[in-house]
């Protein structure tokens, strides 16, 4: 996938890598808790959450920690959370979360569960690419031209066409690699789009 854009850049919050990627038999969160609530929405939630989220992490991976975790509900650490938050992004809505590893007796509150409120339709449709047959709201990019006029000036949004994909501001992208965060990469839009 090309991007080709005036104005700020933005890239695709990937927190979908493998272990090769990482470095390291990463952990991998399961048995979350039915909310009731879809977490890509970009909208609030209607009802309450029940808080604190419990997790725990699955005995087939390992037991390091990263600061993302993209399951049914994102979990993201309080250190993403502050960098994002440094970098400008103002749209989160946030549920305590609680990381439970049953083999070493972890238990970390320093976790939150994170919806990203802003859906944002700012694909430009016409200069980009996609398979025809993919449905609005599950469009499969090969090109992605985003217009960033109508970006609204959020630093990270879901994109209306994918609202499985987050996107970030170029700003949000320097933060995240300064802060060198585990299990997560800013990556330009530069490949087909499948998550």
């Amino acid at each position: 996938m090309s991007v080709s854009m005036p104005g700020p850049n933005y890239y695709i919050f990937n927190d979908l890598l493998e272990d090769s990627a990482l470095g390291f038999q990463h952990s991998e969160i399961w048995k979350l808790p039915l909310t009731r609530a879809s977490w890509i929405s970009g909208a609030r939630h209607p009802k309450a959450i029940a808080t604190p989220i419990q997790v725990q992490l699955n005995p087939r991976f390992g037991t390091e920690l990263l600061d993302s975790y993209h399951e049914s509900i994102p979990v993201w650490s309080d250190r993403l959370i502050e960098v994002l938050r440094a970098a400008g992004v103002d749209n989160l809505d946030v549920y305590d979360a609680v990381i439970h590893d049953p083999r070493t007796g972890l238990t970390t509150s320093a976790f939150k569960a994170v919806n990203v409120l802003g859906r944002v339709d700012c694909a430009d449709m016409e200069q980009s690419e996609y398979d025809p047959r993919s449905e609005r709201g599950a469009r499969e990019f090969i090109k992605l031209v985003i217009d960033p006029t109508k970006t609204m000036g959020l630093k990270m949004f879901r994109l209306h066409e994918r609202p499985t994909l987050l996107l970030i501001h170029e700003d949000v992208k320097q933060g995240i690699e300064t802060a060198r965060l585990k299990g997560i990469r800013a990556d330009p839009v530069l490949q087909h789009v499948r998550n």
